[in-house]
């Protein structure tokens, strides 16, 4: 009776309800506030280092001047996108051009580039085509005299051979020559697409 006693409590306890399974309904439709989140994926990074080596040729249109002659331009700078989602970019590049015409001049100007990738893939950055629009300030020698001058150039292609044209007014104490070039070489916004 003892024992009877000891579990009488347990015998007229309640049983438990039985659990029902939660019922699922259709989920809640999310409005995104913002850009996508293709944005947030992309590279925080707008500014790049240029790397711009070329090499052709320049025609002088001046009498005296020596026709066409072998010119080379070694150039650094950077570039700023204009956005993190745009292709575009602001350039500031400056370095040191030689055209076989005696001409040593600094080089420092501003433009446009365009082609930047907007994938983090790095082969993206290789393949793809780039543009420029630039505007050069000069300064330095032709035949030992001091010369000023300017340079308007556009380049396009792919980044590691495009082709650039470009028209250079250089003004020294004795004369104006007004100047076409052509050359090739790479172009690349270092960083882009890693």
């Amino acid at each position: 009776m003892l024992i009877a006693l000891l579990f009488a409590p347990l015998a007229l306890a309640p049983s438990p309800a039985p659990q029902r399974e939660p019922l699922f309904t259709e989920a809640a439709v999310l409005r995104e506030r913002g850009p996508s989140p293709e944005y947030y994926r992309l590279s925080p990074r707008v500014t790049y280092g240029l790397m711009r080596s070329q090499i052709g040729a320049q025609l002088c249109f001046e009498a005296g001047c020596g026709g066409v002659a072998f010119a080379l331009d070694v150039l650094t700078g950077a570039v700023v996108r204009f956005g993190r989602t745009s292709r575009w970019g602001a350039v500031v590049q400056g370095g040191y051009s030689y055209v076989g015409f005696g001409q040593h001049l600094a080089v420092a100007g501003l433009g446009l580039f365009g082609g930047l990738a907007r994938s983090e893939d790095p082969r993206a950055a290789i393949t793809s085509t780039a543009a420029t629009l630039t505007l050069d300030a000069l300064a330095g020698s032709v035949h030992g005299q001091p010369a000023l001058g300017a340079r308007v150039s556009a380049s396009f292609g792919p980044r590691w051979f495009s082709v650039a044209l470009g028209y250079q007014l250089v003004r020294t104490e004795t004369s104006v020559s007004h100047q076409v070039r052509l050359t090739i070489g790479p172009i690349d916004a270092l960083g882009d697409g890693r």
